[in-house]
């Protein structure tokens, strides 16, 4: 077993069982996810952070307390890796647990951070680092996170019921996906939202879902605000 650091990413380690060169492809897809939310979301500020692969039966996770990622991935299915990756690094992103009733809401983040990620990875991308292999993949990227936005189960968002739904559970998975499309059309147009979403963890357990949002955006940088004003605009409501 190889305790191998990414590339750009120094304070993220990654256990494989293969030697660097060997490694240097999934290590490149870990670091380019890295990298996007790194420019979206502000640097990790050093915290460390290790990455393991584990069976393909199991679940992707992040535990947060061990500063650990889980992917139940291959090395043969780098467009997996990516969506497990980019998922679990959002919910690492957030330092401090989310209280219940803004959980779901983290979940449509974290799935939407996935896509986010999975769009921008074009063979440019690989090119300038040498990574003519990924390069040609590139193009699976986009295609992936098409695949699975199509089996997104169409719900309302404004509908308070809805909202209910997902507070007793949020891991209503194709629901979830719509809620993720969604909030990718917001992120299109503020980019900035990235950052208030580090803001989730500091709202108190025992509020509404719809006072948790007004209690999220009081926590936010003045800047931020506006862009938690327009992803409010899909539930309809003004925090």
């Amino acid at each position: 077993m190889y305790l191998l650091r990414l590339p750009g990413h120094p304070d993220v380690f990654f256990y494989s069982v293969r030697n660097a060169g060997s490694s240097a492809n999934f290590l490149c897809i870990l670091d380019e996810t890295a990298s996007i939310y790194d420019r979206y979301m502000g640097e990790m500020s050093g915290r460390p952070l290790t990455v393991r692969l584990v069976r393909p039966n199991e679940i992707p996770e992040c535990i947060r307390e061990l500063s650990e990622i889980r992917l139940a991935a291959s090395y043969r299915y780098p467009s997996q890796a990516v969506y497990q990756f980019a998922h679990e690094l959002c919910h690492f992103r957030i330092e401090n647990p989310v209280c219940e009733s803004l959980r779901w809401l983290e979940e449509s983040f974290c799935e939407a951070g996935s896509h986010f990620v999975l769009r921008r990875l074009t063979p440019s991308v690989f090119l300038q680092g040498g990574h003519e292999a990924l390069a040609e993949y590139a193009p699976k990227f986009s295609k992936y996170s098409e695949e699975i936005l199509s089996t997104a189960k169409k719900v309302d968002l404004a509908d308070p019921d809805q909202i209910r739904r997902f507070t007793m559970n949020c891991y209503l998975r194709e629901e979830n996906l719509c809620a993720a499309e969604q909030l990718l059309n917001v992120l299109s147009q503020r980019t900035d939202l990235w950052k208030a979403v580090c803001y989730l963890g500091h709202v108190p357990e025992g509020f509404s879902f719809y006072d948790s949002l007004t209690i999220w955006r009081q926590h936010c940088p003045a800047e931020l605000q506006s862009a938690v004003d327009l992803m409010c605009g899909i539930f309809r409501q003004r925090p």
